[in-house]
């Protein structure tokens, strides 16, 4: 499993692979060094003539730099260290210290900026996971400085100025072209704005033992390919359409059919048994000119259906989320009905059935009667709060969208792109969704195969035809392409 680690628990796990698994804690940060000074001799292209300079904090951080300009130096690279908060180090970063050759270290001064500039490559090991809030105005200036060079940026374990776990830059943040982090990724890898910061990322592996970290019981966890083919189960060939369930769609309105016709054929290509739809006589009328595949329905007809969905295009009507919830079969909540939950929290209470809610950042603010910001600013805490207070599965939408359960589990997609910035979309997400919840797969489970191969789509029609050029109609056929692996 490809854990995520936040700041706290990385820190307990260094410690309980120091304390209690018997483990030098010097060595791992002589293999951090070695990662990083791996990566730096890869940046300059193994060239000796070329300046390398380090930037040091006094903590952990810096003792990771101390030491990878101690390797450096002994292979005659051209590396000098400053440390930007004296010489007084703690920790491991005493001994770093202690062991490094004092005259390619000094301190930091304005009158070192000629010099920076001169720099071919900028190892930036001033602050670690650690990180959080604002940076003092000293420390800003020294990394807009480091920012305006034509150095190439190397970054350890985090960009200076990011917050590891919820992904804020409040002032500035080093702008690195790579960044190599230690064991495992950490949360601001896949948050904005600190996403932006880090560049290509290298996860090192530095010899910590895998129970150091799931001793530490994380509960983010990074959604992979492998993760999806473990779920996935071949489809039985003696079968037929029951097998594979019914989903019904309540969605569209008068001028957003398409909602509808998207939403169903996501369900159509993912592999479940009937579609219906239930809708008016006039929503029906162009529904029937462009699907031939689903059973239509009037409203409170009682059919086959092993899962719902609701709220694609509804418009006004996405209070038909009310009677939904009333019955126990799963149920997919989406856009216009995630509105009007969020005028009428109490109702989600009241409900029968599992529910998977897939808002976008603003439909998640108005369920949760917060601002955008709020969510932005921490994905990962908005997901699970409402997954925890609407006890169901939330995927928040977005770039590295966030999928939080009930019990408290997180889930980062690592597929998509912005080609999947266009309106119906998300329509045909739920559809995909529902498919899955139909044909008996959990809440859980519905929404990341959901929410990766819907992705996975976009970044194989990105290479077909583009970001700029894909459309939501072109996803289902791919999905289905897709979905021939798991055959």
């Amino acid at each position: 499993m490809n854990f995520i680690l936040r700041a706290e628990e990385m820190r307990a796990a260094d410690k309980y692979a120091s304390e209690t698994l018997g483990i030098d804690s010097f060595q791992l940060m002589f293999n951090a060094a070695e990662a990083l000074s791996t990566e730096a001799e890869k940046m300059i292209d193994f060239d000796k003539n070329k300046n390398i300079i380090i930037f040091c904090g006094k903590g952990n951080n810096g003792g990771d730099g101390l030491v990878t300009a101690d390797i450096l130096s002994k292979k005659s690279y051209k590396v000098h260290v400053y440390t930007i908060f004296g010489q007084e180090f703690i920790n491991d970063a005493k001994k770093a210290y202690d062991n490094c050759d004092k005259s390619i270290i000094s301190e930091y001064s304005d009158n070192c900026i000629s010099t920076i500039k001169e720099a071919d490559l900028i190892i930036d090991c001033i602050f670690g996971t650690g990180f959080n809030g604002a940076l003092k105005p000293e420390t800003a200036k020294l990394i807009t400085l480091i920012n305006s060079t034509e150095a190439k940026r190397l970054s350890c374990d985090i960009p200076s100025g990011c917050s590891c776990n919820d992904g804020t830059v409040i002032t500035a943040a080093v702008k690195a072209h790579k960044t190599v982090t230690f064991a495992t990724y950490k949360p601001c890898f896949f948050l904005y704005p600190a996403s932006e910061y880090c560049g290509e990322t290298i996860v090192a592996d530095i010899n910590l033992p895998q129970t150091a970290i799931t001793e530490q019981s994380p509960n983010i966890k990074l959604l992979t390919e492998t993760y999806i083919e473990n779920i996935i189960v071949k489809r039985p060939q003696h079968s037929h359409k029951g097998t594979f369930g019914g989903v019904q769609l309540v969605c569209g309105s008068k001028r957003m059919t398409g909602a509808a016709v998207l939403a169903a054929k996501g369900s159509l290509r993912s592999g479940v048994g009937l579609v219906y739809i239930e809708s008016g006589r006039y929503v029906r009328k162009r529904l029937q000119t462009q699907l031939s595949e689903p059973v239509y329905v009037k409203k409170k007809k009682k059919t086959k259906s092993t899962a719902y969905i609701v709220g694609c295009g509804l418009g006004k009507k996405g209070k038909r989320v009310k009677r939904l919830l009333k019955f126990k079969k799963p149920l997919v909540i989406d856009a216009d009905s995630i509105s009007y939950l969020g005028k009428h929290p109490n109702i989600m209470k009241k409900k029968h059935c599992e529910t998977i809610l897939t808002p976008h950042p603003l439909e998640l603010a108005r369920l949760c009667n917060t601002t955008i910001n709020n969510v932005e600013n921490d994905r990962i805490k908005a997901a699970t709060v409402a997954a925890h207070e609407f006890n169901s599965v939330v995927v928040l939408k977005g770039k590295n969208s966030i999928i939080a359960t009930p019990q408290g589990d997180v889930f980062i997609n690592t597929t998509g792109n912005s080609g999947l910035s266009k309106g119906g979309s998300g329509d045909v997400l739920s559809g995909v969704i529902g498919s899955f919840l139909a044909q008996g797969y959990s809440t859980t489970e519905s929404a990341l195969i959901g929410i990766y191969l819907h992705g996975k789509a976009a970044d194989t029609l990105k290479e077909l035809t583009s970001e700029y050029g894909m459309l939501p109609s072109d996803l289902p056929e791919t999905i289905g392409k897709l979905l021939k692996k798991y055959e």
